[in-house]
C-alpha cells in the first residue's frame, strides 16, 4: 500500500518539473542605484525599486536633510528623494534610505560646501 503512494508522489513531482507554474513566487526586492554620491547643492534624485510579484514596499530616511517624495509603492516603480543644501564647511555627510519590507539600504553621501556654517 505504501509503494503506490510513493510512486504517485514521485510521478506528481516529475510531471510538475517540466511545467511553468502559474503561481509566481515573490522574489527579493532590489533598489537601484545602491548609493548616491552628490555635490553639496540641494537637489532631487530618482531611483527604482524592483519588486517581483507586485510586492508592497516602504522607504524611510534616517536623516532630517533627506526627504522622500515617493515613500511607498506596490510592485516595481520609481522613488523620488530630495536633499537640502549641505552647509557644513566642506564636510561630507552621509545618510541612508531603508527599504522597510526588505532591509535593503541605499547610501547617500553629499559633499559639503565652503559656506562656513553648518545646517541641516
Amino acid at each position: 500500500m505504501i509503494r503506490p503512494l510513493v510512486y504517485l508522489l514521485v510521478l506528481s513531482t516529475a510531471s510538475l518539473a517540466g511545467c511553468a507554474s502559474p503561481i509566481q513566487a515573490t522574489g527579493v526586492l532590489s533598489a537601484t542605484p545602491s548609493s548616491f554620491v552628490i555635490d553639496g547643492t540641494a537637489q532631487t534624485m530618482q531611483g527604482r525599486i524592483d519588486a517581483p510579484g507586485g510586492q508592497p514596499w516602504i522607504i524611510s530616511a534616517d536623516a532630517t536633510w533627506i526627504t522622500l517624495a515617493t515613500s511607498s509603492g506596490t510592485g516595481s516603480g520609481p522613488f523620488v528623494v530630495a536633499v537640502t543644501h549641505n552647509l557644513c564647511d566642506g564636510r561630507t555627510r552621509v545618510g541612508h534610505l531603508r527599504v522597510e519590507s526588505d532591509s535593503t539600504t541605499i547610501r547617500i553621501a553629499q559633499d559639503g560646501s565652503d559656506l562656513g556654517a553648518c545646517g541641516s
